[in-house]
């Protein structure tokens, strides 16, 4: 598998990269660096990734050309979508923030050949794990989002706008 981990030098993305560089899989990872976390965790994260051969870009999945250059120089079978503006104050004042991201990631996956699978997790205020009714139902697997992102994400993931079967979505 050829795996792009997005919130790579987060907690669970490295240990995601890390059980994947065991199982041989071919990691390339995304992440913005903020500041929201200790740097110096991130920074030492990073460190032990190099030591791995996990490639690490640094940018964010708002960025409609890095993802299209990414996709256009490596092809993905899956994308680990772990990645969300942490706090719940800013989630409440700019709730666009991690839809965008999400809308951008899905539009360059619904055109990449292959066409990647998608997981996509939030490991950071997890509010929506009491609604048992999402499941995965295709090729992403949605288990929990930021304050005002369900409902948005919901809306973007419906299967009537991504008809191509990369997206399923159950409520």
């Amino acid at each position: 598998m050829s795996v792009l981990v997005i919130d790579t030098v987060g907690f669970v993305g490295t240990h995601l990269s890390l059980a994947l560089k065991k199982h041989g899989d071919g990691v390339v990872g995304i992440d913005n660096f903020n500041s929201y976390y200790d740097p110096s965790l991130k920074k030492a994260r990073q460190s032990l990734l190099k030591t791995h051969s996990v490639f690490i870009v640094k940018g964010d999945i708002n960025d409609n050309r890095l993802l299209d250059k990414l996709f256009d120089t490596v092809a993905f079978t899956h994308v680990m979508h772990l990645a969300a503006q942490a706090g719940v104050q800013y989630a409440i004042e700019n709730p666009c923030s991690n839809i965008t991201g999400l809308v951008m990631l899905l539009e360059v996956c619904k055109s990449a050949n292959p066409q990647s699978s998608i997981v996509w997790a939030s490991s950071s205020s997890v509010y929506d794990m009491t609604q048992k009714n999402i499941k995965n139902v295709a090729n992403i697997i949605l288990t929990s989002a930021h304050v005002k992102l369900p409902s948005g994400a919901r809306a973007v993931t419906n299967p009537r706008a991504f008809p191509s079967g990369l997206l399923g979505l159950a409520h």
